[in-house]
């Protein structure tokens, strides 16, 4: 059919073109400018197509094509329309609740896996700390041990040294040499103390340690015995002397040791003179703060601390300054023991500048201390 009828409650008919099913207004159907072939409506354009095409190509009068049949067109109606609507919107929220979903289980799964990561990060930093902890207690307990060791070896080679003075000369003198590169040895053990590093380095020392120990203990032996063979009878008094009008202290032989070209002997004498308690022995010891080897430099700073004599104190500033750190610290314990006083210094310190400052913030202080008469 051409014409379809459709009531939608007005009484309006709608017609369509039997060939490009275009609607028809009622006013083209009235005014002529549609034609009807039988129950079919073309319009004008389909109609003056088809004129344009008959004068091109003629037909001969007695044939003529058969109509076609032109299929109606379906109407799309308001209800088929809203129902696609429907279904598009149902399916497109699908789509985003399903998108939604799948962004918040990525943003879940890859929230537990950085949670998983920082838990194995962290059991790694404990382990690692659990390690660092154990190594450091490792070696503060060999460093503990050995710095007792070293304290009983001090205290033989002190007790050897009194034992021998009264052996006999000859003997004594081979012993002397004896017991001085005990000392030595001693020396370097504590000397690569202050090196240490490792518990494998402060083992080495303990063993070291335990075999200057074995050495004295047989030097003790011999010096035992040598008394014992050399013991003589007690002398006659000697015949009263004058006493001199300048009289040497009875420890100043000892004084001479100090220039030995012997580190050995040198580090023994410090403690030797130190030993006395006199504080007399002060201006012998201020001028071993520039010793040339820095172990006896770091042992006269620390008996000059323990003597307790302020007259040091402007020597042990200016060690302050020396080139090897365990100096710079033995030296700034002592002035701490004799002033009382706690003003900030890193020994450790590699920065030159700084720790000229702070030697210069303890050089004003003293300075003000003497003026106002603070010192003792």
């Amino acid at each position: 059919m051409s014409e379809q009828d459709h009531d939608h409650g007005g009484g309006i008919t709608l017609h369509f073109c039997a060939l490009c099913s275009e609607s028809i207004p009622q006013s083209a159907l009235d005014a002529g400018r549609v034609v009807r072939h039988k129950d079919r409506l073309i319009c004008a354009s389909c109609d003056r197509a088809m004129s344009v095409a008959n004068e091109r190509a003629p037909v001969s009068p007695s044939f003529a094509p058969p109509p076609v049949a032109v299929p109606r067109p379906v109407e799309r109606t308001r209800e088929g329309s809203g129902a696609s609507g429907v279904l598009v919107a149902v399916l497109a929220l699908f789509v985003a609740i399903g998108g939604v979903v799948w962004v918040r289980w990525q943003r879940e799964r890859d929230r537990r896996f950085d949670e998983a990561g920082r838990a194995a990060e962290r059991l790694d930093l404990e382990r690692r700390l659990d390690s660092t902890r154990s190594a450091l207690d490792a070696e503060r307990a060999a460093r503990a041990a050995l710095d007792q060791g070293l304290v009983a070896a001090r205290a033989e080679v002190q007790r050897v040294a009194s034992e021998a003075k009264r052996a006999s000369e000859d003997e004594a003198l081979k012993l002397s040499a004896d017991l001085d590169s005990v000392r030595a040895k001693l020396a370097s053990v504590e000397t690569r103390l202050g090196a240490a590093v490792s518990p494998r380095d402060f083992d080495a020392l303990r063993e070291l340690s335990v075999a200057a120990r074995d050495e004295l203990g047989a030097l003790s032996t011999k010096v035992t015995s040598l008394e014992e063979r050399q013991r003589a009878p007690v002398a006659a008094a000697a015949p009263v002397v004058e006493t001199p009008a300048v009289v040497q202290p009875k420890w100043f032989p000892i004084v001479q040791k100090l220039k030995s070209p012997d580190l050995g002997v040198r580090w023994s004498a410090v403690q030797e003179l130190a030993a006395t308690g006199d504080v007399a022995v002060v201006e012998y010891l201020v001028p071993i703060l520039q010793d040339q080897d820095a172990f006896v430099r770091m042992m006269a700073a620390r008996e000059l601390g323990n003597l307790g004599s302020t007259k040091a104190v402007d020597g042990l500033i200016a060690a302050l300054g020396d080139e090897r750190a365990p100096v710079r610290e033995e030296s700034y314990l002592a002035l701490r023991k004799l002033t009382k006083k706690d003003l900030p210094f890193d020994s450790q310190s590699d920065d030159t500048a700084e720790r000229q400052r702070r030697i210069k913030a303890w050089q004003d202080w003293w300075k003000k201390a003497r003026e106002n008469g603070s010192t003792s």
